[in-house]
């Protein structure tokens, strides 16, 4: 682990690489393409913003869709912001609604879960989306990032169970996971435990995820 400067930029390197000698059995699924409407933010792309700044939402949804409704809850304290403040527009090519919410001036600074519901066609939908929004008083004046890469799940679930407890204690701004997150692609249980402890989990830090060669050998990503 080391603290290397670049500028402005500090740098927190955790870079967890291990090679396995004799590989564990292992559930072996058949891989499924997920189909989450919400297509922005998510939580390994999480959306950055500040209080009374604004932050897009992307969503599959009919082009009838109506009484839009926007909140998000803090994940440490279970506190709750309706977003009353927002304008979108449906994309007939795509099928997508982008739509700009404004933070609230009085919300929290942290990472947030982002819930939305909608009308269409005589019926309600609501979608949530975990850890997608981190939101700051005012953008950082410098970037302390935490790098992690090839945890290679399942394999890896008690180095990066630990690597998130320490980060938790460290508090970058920000963790960037860069790739070969679970060994094999189609294993059901890699990303099962991925979302459990990274999404969905004690992480309090905003995560990005970019593929790595063993998360995409099978399926170009689909499981991403």
């Amino acid at each position: 682990m080391g603290d290397v400067k670049f500028g402005r930029v500090h740098l927190l390197l955790i870079v967890v690489l291990f090679s396995i000698c004799i590989l564990p059995s292992a559930t072996i699924s058949q891989s499924m393409v997920v189909t989450d409407p919400i297509k922005y933010p998510l939580p390994s792309w999480p959306a950055l913003c500040v209080l009374n700044g604004s932050f897009k939402v992307v969503i599959r949804a009919p082009s009838s869709a109506t009484k839009w409704l926007f909140s998000i809850t803090h994940n440490t304290i279970n506190v709750k912001y309706d977003i009353g403040s927002f304008n979108g527009f449906y994309n007939s090519s795509s099928g997508l609604w982008t739509f700009y919410l404004q933070v609230p001036s009085n919300a929290l600074e942290g990472l947030y879960s982002l819930r939305v519901s909608y009308v269409a066609d005589g019926a309600s939908y609501v979608y949530t989306q975990p850890k997608c929004v981190y939101v700051f008083k005012t953008y950082p004046g410098y970037l302390l990032i935490a790098h992690v890469s090839d945890t290679h799940l399942p394999y890896g679930a008690d180095v990066i169970a630990r690597a998130i407890y320490e980060l938790n204690l460290i508090r970058p701004t920000i963790i960037v996971h860069t790739g070969d997150l679970a060994d094999i692609d189609v294993i059901a249980s890699a990303w099962d435990y991925a979302w459990s402890i990274l999404f969905n989990g004690s992480s309090k830090i905003p995560i990005l995820v970019i593929p790595g060669n063993h998360d995409h050998s099978g399926d170009d990503a689909a499981n991403y």
